[in-house]
């Protein structure tokens, strides 16, 4: 009990009993036992209502194959022709619904897109330009750490148990990869109305966001660290877990952009939590005691900028 009324201090959260009863994430799913992505639709769901209609990219492979476990509209469609296509649709619907005389509560208030991050790699430049474009939607982005591939092909066990060699990045590298999955330079450089960190850790944070990002007009988008117990090689009962530590090691810090305004969600007083958060997964068993060093210190120096930005933008 003292543990969840610390939690319940940190956030401005809602009260449980003011978010629908009713699911509209239900069964059906074909993901995982203990997809991070799964969680993340079902409390973004929460958030968004049964009136959501959800767009997602399927070219990166979509974790729901049909058939779907949602209640409410999914339409899959590759990104480049996503965005464009259904802001210029749902602006045709809502002209047509106000030459009808309907009411605003039956217009579509803002598009909800939910992308998987490992898009970053490989469409920048669309990604960029939709930061620019002063849409009225939402961008929901997974981040169950593909862009870690580029450097650690160790997501899938090895055939009959042998254990290959591959590159371990060093202090330079990891650097860059910390700066890079934050996303926060190229959002605090764009013209973006909202931006925001999540975690399925937190739903009532990760609700409270998506909700933020629903009611500002224009781009706003909330980046859902979202473990993966099958790429990860966790147990499935373990993503909250994992999810947690990765918040209490300054791995993934919890911040929030608003207008221009920039805090932290969660303050994280060290990163003494590292070490567990990398040896709970078995992608990483092959990392000798110097590596995990290496990161940690990788972790501190990301997290002392971050630090420096709130700062800068108050």
């Amino acid at each position: 009990m003292f543990e969840l009324s610390k939690i319940m201090d940190k956030f401005n959260i809602y009260v449980p009993k003011l978010l629908p009863k009713e699911e509209s994430f239900v069964t059906g799913r074909r993901s995982c036992s203990g997809c991070g992505k799964a969680m993340a639709v079902r409390f973004a769901s929460k958030a968004l209502g049964r009136e959501a209609v959800f767009k997602s990219d399927d070219s990166k492979g979509i974790v729901f194959e049909r058939p779907d476990a949602l209640s409410f509209g999914w339409d899959e469609m590759t990104f480049d022709d996503l965005v464009q296509s259904i802001v210029s649709g749902i602006g045709r619907g809502n002209k047509k619904l106000i030459s009808e005389g309907k009411t605003t509560r039956e217009w579509v208030r803002k598009p909800a897109i939910a992308l998987d991050k490992k898009i970053l790699e490989e469409n920048y430049t669309a990604f960029s330009n939709l930061l620019e474009r002063k849409l009225n939607i939402l961008i929901a982005l997974y981040d169950n750490e593909p862009y870690m591939d580029r450097f650690i092909k160790n997501s899938i066990p090895p055939a009959f148990g042998i254990e290959y060699e591959h590159h371990i990045p060093g202090e330079k590298e990891l650097d860059f990869i910390m700066e890079d999955k934050s996303l926060l330079k190229p959002l605090t450089e764009s013209n973006i109305s909202y931006a925001a960190s999540a975690s399925v850790a937190y739903p009532f944070d990760l609700i409270n966001k998506i909700k933020k990002g629903m009611e500002k007009k224009g781009t706003a988008l909330v980046l859902i660290h979202s473990p993966c117990p099958t790429g990860w090689i966790f147990p499935a009962q373990d993503t909250v877990k994992l999810a947690k530590l990765a918040i209490d090691s300054r791995f993934f810090p919890l911040w929030e952009l608003s207008e221009g305004e920039f805090s932290l969600t969660m303050k994280v007083e060290n990163s003494e939590k590292v070490e567990q958060y990398i040896k709970s997964q078995d992608r990483y068993r092959n990392f000798r005691g110097d590596t995990v060093s290496i990161i940690r210190k990788s972790v501190d120096r990301e997290y002392t900028r971050i630090l420096s930005l709130e700062k800068s933008k108050q």
